[in-house]
């Protein structure tokens, strides 16, 4: 099995929060913010040296975060993040390239991103 695993530099509040997103934020504030995560996905890979190689066989992604945000309210967050990979490490976010995405706490700074390739 191979383990691939970056931070991502961002301190997680409600800003981020999938619940902001449902009160209606305009379309363009959405794609200003979607762009944010991608760069700084992309910027996460690079400093912690990983490979720009897109698995072929289906990934599982574990992303982990510290923050005081219900669990379910980092799910837009998530979403931007396994985004930000495609044509890095996944070819895109189908369920043939992604096996499962999984949200989990921890107390560390940033978010670490955990990429699992059987």
């Amino acid at each position: 099995m191979k383990k691939i695993s970056f931070k991502i530099p961002l301190d997680v509040n409600a800003r981020w929060s999938l619940n902001r997103i449902y009160s209606g934020i305009h379309w363009t504030k959405r794609k200003t913010m979607a762009e944010e995560i991608h760069t700084l996905t992309i910027l996460g890979l690079r400093k912690s040296k990983v490979k720009k190689e897109v698995f072929d066989l289906p990934v599982n992604i574990i992303i982990k975060y510290n923050s005081r945000l219900d669990i379910d309210n980092h799910g837009w967050l998530s979403k931007m993040i396994t985004d930000g990979m495609k044509g890095y490490l996944i070819e895109d976010d189908t369920k043939k390239c992604v096996k499962s995405l999984k949200q989990e706490f921890y107390d560390e700074e940033g978010i670490l991103v955990e990429v699992y390739a059987n």
